[in-house]
């Protein structure tokens, strides 16, 4: 019984020693070690285990031996391949230093110049505030980097040193003396000459001044600001140099570079007049008077304008004379038979005409050039129409002023063109690549279509030519083309030139003499130059294809009218519209004018002959008859045939066409013992 019991005793011992280790679980076990002599619950190394150990269960425990002492208990907190341990130790413990754990100790970088309370930025400009500070005197160091200088103390200075080696310290190069006085030293007369003074004039040597540095030299009420003395002129004198010749006179001269000469020279005559002289004839010639037009001689205007203010027809020269004047904004002439020709009217060139390309948009601005009453304006788009022109807006018009326009499709065709607010609508060619041409005359407030037509115009450009061929199958504008000539400016403007047209193919031959350079423009058979009405073929409101005469109405859109058959089959005549305008003179009922053709032999070959009449005047209601050229007293008759002229029928200022019925022509409605002019544009 006793062995047993012994046996028990020792048993229990052995078990109060034993080792628990390498993960065996105990569990539901009450484990007292109080009176163990030790215990090891806790898993030891070195280094931080995170980032490092592995964690399976939370609540795991790791000692790191080289960390300081509290701050080297790490516990588990999430499992995990490595885990997250967490340092144990008292509050705002630090786990680690600048990233470093264990006995940390200091690194360059650890803090920068901002973080260190009054530490001196190297890399910025540094505030020292107000106080000083200490330098220990050095012997001069090695010269620095190149850009950067050096500051040091040496021998109780502050010094600098460049990389050059240039040294500079306060208190260095001190003033010992000046101009040899010591003590308070102040200005002496001689402590500089002139010449060490900037900009100083020396009194004994020469001066230059600058160029535009005015002397001023101001008089007292008792003596002169400047004096020259008098003496013998300089033997070497130089251009501008002044001097009082004492051989002379005392007189002031001046050098001019070859010789002497006396300024301020008086005048002891003019023209052998003394005392109070004033003007006479006779004091000055043409010739001695720059720029005087001399009436005894040619003379070159140059390359410039004369103004001249209208006046009425004056009294006839005398014989061998001719009389030039502005009269109603034409420069005219007038011989001593009462012959008066003006520009743009009989015998002339045609009015004035601009050519002006306008760019195309769906809005364009068509500016027409200043010009006076009578002028032609030519309008051509840039490219053709791509697009429908929806709106536009006509710029700069001038009253009496005539206006075409030219439309052009593209390949596409059948777009519509919407014209200028005022004026009357347009409605172009659809077809494909067709072009339409229209000319209206602007009467102040609208525009009045005077003619349209499909087949457009042709223009061609030459370059020094005295002799051009356009036949009728290149310029496509039929038998009836008329021509019209510009020069080559910008804007082009309309020139006279000389040209006879085969009316069986309508072939043109041009002659010019001197040599031409501009363009050729060849119109569908509207009237050119002077411009005003004409035949042609017009797209009327269905589109239909008319011709006609376009007839002018001062209160609304104009018309088509048809013309007796017969005149529009004989329209040749109208290529001489511009040698047939014919400025009238209104005397009661009675008009008159003349123009250059030979009517006589005109009438005389069975041809009928067509008119452009250029009022002066605007007609009042009444029966009216017209001469031209002799063909005296004959009725003017209204496109319909009626007698009576309606008020504004017939405007100042306006060009109309008419033609002569009668025998010689041999159509219209006065064939027989009755001749009379009929309008062709003017509104019934």
């Amino acid at each position: 019984m006793l062995r047993y019991l012994l046996i028990f005793v020792v048993t229990a011992c052995a078990w109060s020693q034993a080792i628990v280790s390498n993960q065996t679980a105990i569990s539901g076990v009450v484990i007292d070690n109080h009176s163990a002599g030790k215990t090891l619950p806790h898993r030891t190394g070195t280094g931080s285990p995170n980032g490092r150990d592995n964690c399976s269960t939370i609540g795991e425990t790791y000692v790191q031996t080289d960390a300081t002492a509290g701050q080297n208990l790490f516990v588990c907190t999430t499992t995990g391949t490595p885990g997250t341990w967490t340092v144990q130790g008292g509050s705002g413990a630090v786990s680690s230093v600048f990233t470093r754990t264990g006995a940390v100790t200091a690194q360059t970088g650890d803090y920068t110049a901002a973080q260190v309370t009054n530490a001196f930025d190297l890399t910025a400009n540094n505030a020292l505030g107000a106080h000083a500070e200490t330098f220990t005197d050095i012997a001069t160091p090695a010269n620095p980097s190149a850009g950067t200088t050096k500051i040091y103390s040496k021998s109780g200075t502050i010094c600098s040193l460049d990389s050059s080696g240039n040294e500079k310290c306060t208190g260095q190069n001190l003033v010992t003396s000046v101009f040899t006085r010591t003590g308070a030293v102040t200005a002496q007369t001689g402590d500089y000459t002139a010449a060490q003074v900037t900009n100083a004039a020396d009194k004994t040597a020469s001066n230059t001044y600058t160029a535009g540095a005015k002397q001023i030299f101001q008089p007292s009420a008792s003596t002169a600001g400047e004096r020259i003395v008098a003496g013998a002129l300089p033997s070497t004198p130089a251009t501008g140099d002044l001097a009082i010749d004492s051989g002379d006179s005392n007189k002031l001269k001046f050098w001019d570079g070859s010789v002497w000469q006396t300024a301020l020279q008086s005048v002891t005559s003019v023209f052998t007049r003394t005392g109070a002289v004033t003007a006479q004839t006779g004091d000055y010639t043409a010739a001695q008077v720059t720029n005087a037009f001399d009436l005894t001689a040619n003379n070159a205007l140059g390359a410039h304008s004369e103004t001249f203010t209208d006046i009425a027809t004056p009294a006839n020269p005398s014989a061998g004379q001719t009389k030039f004047y502005s009269k109603s904004g034409a420069l005219c002439s007038l011989d001593s038979a009462g012959n008066e020709k003006c520009t743009g009217t009989g015998g002339g060139t045609g009015n004035a005409a601009a050519f002006v390309t306008t760019t195309f948009s769906a809005t364009p601005t068509f500016t027409a050039p200043s010009s006076t009453a009578g002028t032609v304006v030519d309008f051509e788009l840039s490219t053709a129409l791509t697009a429908n022109i929806t709106s536009s807006t006509f710029s700069g018009p001038t009253t009496g002023e005539q206006v075409n326009f030219r439309f052009c499709q593209d390949g596409t065709g059948g777009r519509t063109v919407a014209m200028p607010t005022g004026f009357d609508a347009l409605t172009v060619d659809p077809r494909a690549s067709a072009c339409t041409t229209a000319a209206y005359y602007w009467n102040g407030s609208a525009g009045r279509l005077l003619s349209a037509t499909g087949a457009g115009w042709y223009s061609t450009t030459v370059t020094a030519q005295t002799s051009v061929s356009i036949s009728g199958t290149t310029h496509g504008q039929g038998t009836l083309g008329i021509a019209q000539c510009f020069d080559n400016s910008s804007p082009r403007v309309a020139v006279n030139c000389s040209y006879t047209r085969d009316s069986s193919n309508g072939n043109l031959v041009f002659t010019f003499s001197p040599a031409f350079t501009g363009m050729i423009e060849v119109l569908g058979g509207a009237a050119g130059g002077g411009g005003g009405g004409g035949t042609g073929t017009i797209q009327s409101i269905n589109n239909t294809p008319q011709t006609g005469i376009i007839v002018t109405n001062p209160t609304g859109p104009n018309t088509l009218v048809a013309p007796d058959p017969a005149v529009l089959a004989k329209m040749d005549q109208l290529q001489y519209f511009k040698q047939n305008v014919c400025s009238v003179s209104v005397a009661g009922s009675a008009l008159s004018c003349n123009i250059a053709t030979n009517i006589t032999s005109y009438l005389d070959s069975g041809n009928p002959l067509v008119v452009m009449l250029k009022m002066a005047n605007t007609l009042s209601t009444g029966t009216y008859t017209l001469s031209v050229n002799g063909l005296s007293n004959l009725s003017l008759m209204m496109p319909n045939f009626t007698s009576t002229i309606a008020t504004n029928a017939i405007r100042n200022g306006l060009y109309y066409l008419v033609y002569y019925a009668g025998n010689g022509a041999g159509v219209g409605p006065c064939t027989g013992s009755t001749d009379c002019w009929v309008m062709m544009n003017a509104s019934n």
